[in-house]
């Protein structure tokens, strides 16, 4: 059941991500961070077995920022995601590979340009505007190739991915306790937190983003 948005603009790239771990039918966290600072400018959103996506993203940050010190230099963006797909190839012809689904973006300062990787279990990767993994590419992909466009801002990118998850909200089958959103930039990491709230009768009546760092509401949607 989760959750994965990638959004690249310009100058910056959007991860989100749902924050609920489940076992067959039962959910066992609703508050669980399931994206890796890899360094400054690079970020990695990942999905998939719980166990997995544990120790594979633990295993590829460590590494990420070990070549990082040993070059004296931040690996770019470009690196950071053929790394973590060659990783993967690897493990996918070993006894124990990993079944995770990846999303990696990041910002160059060099460049001055963001960029967007989309890895999936069977180490298959693409570069993209935008991307998605799991349910939310069956009722998602509609707005993205509807909505976005070369010059969308990062404000305008959190309300898209708002409106995707507003969708899952009224079409899927479960509800997700809540999402978290990252922005990449040329000033580095910005998080934001969900928030909703109800009706008397239980339904949605709005759904909007906050800034972790300044409380300010990013993207309010009414529901349908």
């Amino acid at each position: 059941m989760d959750v994965q948005i990638g959004i690249r603009g310009k100058d910056f790239v959007l991860l989100l991500s749902d924050k609920s771990v489940v076992h067959s039918i039962v959910q066992m966290k609703h508050n669980q961070d399931k994206m890796k600072r890899l360094n400054e400018h690079n970020i990695m959103s990942t999905t998939g077995e719980p166990g997995d996506v544990d120790s594979f993203s633990e295993y590829v940050e460590a590494n990420i920022k070990l070549f990082g010190l040993r070059q004296e230099r931040p690996l770019s963006t470009s690196d950071c995601a053929h790394w973590v797909r060659g990783t993967l190839a690897e493990s996918l012809r070993s006894r124990s590979p990993y079944n995770v689904n990846i999303l990696i973006g990041g910002y160059d300062p060099l460049a001055k340009k963001a960029s967007l990787y989309r890895i999936d279990y069977l180490s298959s990767i693409i570069e993209t505007k935008y991307a998605c993994h799991g349910y939310p590419s069956y009722f998602s992909y509609a707005l993205l190739d509807k909505e976005y466009h070369n010059d969308i801002s990062a404000e305008d990118a959190i309300k898209l991915a708002t409106k995707c998850v507003n969708q899952l909200e009224h079409r899927f089958l479960v509800n997700h306790p809540g999402f978290l959103v990252r922005v990449i930039d040329s000033e580095g990491m910005h998080t934001f937190d969900s928030q909703a709230s109800y009706s008397e009768d239980g339904k949605r009546r709005e759904f909007k983003f906050v800034n972790t760092a300044t409380g300010a509401i990013v993207a309010i949607e009414a529901a349908a």
